[in-house]
């Protein structure tokens, strides 16, 4: 690591968001270790990269922090002595989305979220993979001791891809675990502090190994309330609860992706259990709003939100980053490559574990086995995203249809529906998929 008393280079890949963007430069603000920094906005498109800049610049001048932010179009330059490089990109965006989750939904395929699992997961690793090797093989050139901090979705893919064709240190980021915990907290009616976790097993389907309430366990409690009151909420995690011992992070609308059981006709389409397709007009219109008001905001036209507020789910890349820059010792769950932490999976494979940061090192910890039930349905998501990064880095259609029909969502549509609908992804997204159209189709 590059990093100094002078503070660290951090590169924000795909810069434009109107989320992440903002909450990971008031993440920055918000931290002293990190006042001296550098942070790197890399950008694709010349207008937005601009508006991001200048809303970066606004927020640093009004809190006085001594950031510097600069901005680019250009990886390689922004790449050169990176201690950090952080992506949340969404290739294609909302609009690409709502084609993952309406084309499936023709043929009665059900996505909650159409992001991680399901064709929908698919459709996306394939747009995404791509670019974020190529940041990942300019990296090996030019700052080979960085980390990447990847939030991009399917998030299990895109580190595993990365981790197997690179020597790129990858580490995946998502806030699932904690959503789990503020939601069990306020169902067993404790302060969120009190409670603690441990999570293990495939982003967006883990399992709590640990529930602990002021130190002590906390599973028997839980499954005391539920005996009261029920599932007030979040009924699919409950139910996997109740099937497998452990409760699941971070929330249905992820883990029932999973499940095919609660989006099937027999659920009539997840409706049985509280459940309906990823809604992509009110997410559209929402980011629509929120993209205005950020032109706004970097413009000068409206006021700044506080910086606390503007962190969110990326608060977890600057917390990790000023820990380490600081030499501070942090606990996190990460997304790492497994070596032995879990020893029933995979060696190599991405896994959601506890893991620790310190120094230069993130250093996933021991967690032996899971129960077998919940091993078997890890092994077999595993051994299918597995395809899906097969998929992605070859452009090879008889793989992605071969992912495809291996997903438990797929389970109600013929081959031949399957191939069609792979046939219509491909097509509505060609533009984000030089890897297959160099190739002829299957």
């Amino acid at each position: 690591m590059h990093a100094t008393r002078h503070g660290c280079r951090v590169v924000i890949v795909g810069a434009g968001s109107a989320v992440f963007g903002p909450g990971l430069i008031a993440g920055a603000i918000r931290r002293p270790t990190l006042t001296v920094s550098t942070i790197i906005l890399l950008g694709h498109t010349p207008e937005r990269l601009e508006i991001t800049r200048a809303l970066a610049n606004r927020m640093v001048a009004e809190a006085g922090a001594r950031l510097l932010v600069e901005a680019t179009l250009d990886p390689a330059e922004a790449l050169d002595g990176a201690d950090f490089v952080i992506s949340a990109i969404s290739v294609g965006g909302l609009a690409a989305r709502r084609i993952d989750v309406e084309v499936p939904l023709e043929y009665g395929v059900v996505q909650t979220k159409g992001d991680s699992a399901g064709p929908g997961g698919l459709s996306r690793a394939l747009r995404t993979v791509p670019p974020l090797l190529e940041i990942a093989r300019q990296m090996e050139r030019r700052c080979p001791d960085a980390w990447f901090l990847n939030y991009s979705n399917p998030l299990t893919p895109v580190c595993r891809a990365l981790s197997r064709e690179t020597r790129v240190k990858v580490v995946g980021l998502c806030d699932g675990v904690s959503m789990a915990r503020a939601f069990l907290a306020g169902y067993l009616g404790v302060p969120p502090e009190r409670l603690t976790t441990r999570c293990a097993g495939v982003n967006h389907a883990s399992w709590l190994t640990e529930l602990r309430l002021d130190g002590q366990d906390a599973y028997a409690r839980l499954r005391e309330r539920l005996g009261q009151v029920g599932a007030t909420a979040e009924p699919v995690s409950f139910e996997l609860l109740r099937l497998y011992g452990l409760y699941p992070s971070p929330a249905d609308v992820h883990v029932a992706e999973f499940f095919p059981h609660f989006l099937n006709v027999a659920s009539q389409g997840g409706q049985a259990w509280g459940l309906s397709p990823w809604p992509a007009d009110e997410f559209i219109q929402a980011r629509a709003a929120a993209e205005e008001v950020f032109r706004q905001r970097a413009r000068g036209l409206l006021p700044l939100e506080p910086v606390t507020a503007a962190v969110g789910e990326a608060a977890m890349a600057m917390d990790l980053i000023a820990a380490m820059d600081a030499n501070a010792p942090m606990d996190f769950t990460a997304n790492l490559p497994n070596a032995g932490q879990l020893r029933d999976l995979p060696e190599g494979a991405i896994v959601e574990m506890p893991a620790v940061a310190n120094g230069e090192t993130i250093r996933g910890l021991t967690v032996g086995g899971l129960p077998p039930g919940i091993t078997a349905f890890c092994r077999a998501r595993l051994g299918q995203q597995e395809l899906v990064v097969e998929a992605a880095l070859s452009g090879d259609r008889q793989v992605a249809l071969q992912a495809l029909l291996a997903d438990p969502l797929m389970s109600s549509v013929t081959t031949g529906q399957a191939l069609e609908m792979l046939d219509r992804l491909l097509a509505a997204h060609e533009a984000y998929l030089p890897q297959f159209y160099r190739k002829d189709a299957l």
